[in-house]
């Protein structure tokens, strides 16, 4: 299964990196809830290229943004960096934390500070 996993979520990392509208489509086709099982897969290399989508993901609109924070991914997330090797963790949400400073969610402010 892997030789068609890692494949496929290489076109899905092509696809996020283009334009907002490519990265909203995989969003509305249920591609957060796809990559959130990928996150904890037991091959690093799946984990590694879940975790470059999704920096892609958090490098987009505010909107995608939101959409990441509203699927729950803030505390799966701190999941991977409390539990994971130090490559897959630097492929992690890092842009998420640097990049977007203030998104807001409903009642929800996730003001995150750089340090």
């Amino acid at each position: 299964m892997l030789h068609i996993q890692l494949p496929s979520l290489r076109v899905i990392g092509n696809v996020v990196s283009g334009n907002a509208k490519q990265t909203q489509k995989v969003i509305e086709l249920g591609g957060l809830e796809y990559l959130k099982r990928c996150l904890f897969h037991e091959k690093k290399s799946i984990r590694k290229e879940t975790c470059w989508i999704i920096s892609n993901l958090a490098a987009g609109t505010s909107s995608q943004v939101e959409a990441l924070i509203r699927s729950d991914y803030l505390p799966t997330l701190q999941k991977i960096l409390n539990s994971d090797d130090l490559e897959v963790i630097y492929k992690s949400l890092i842009k998420l934390i640097i990049d977007q400073k203030g998104v807001s969610v409903g009642n929800l402010q996730f003001d995150i500070d750089r340090k």
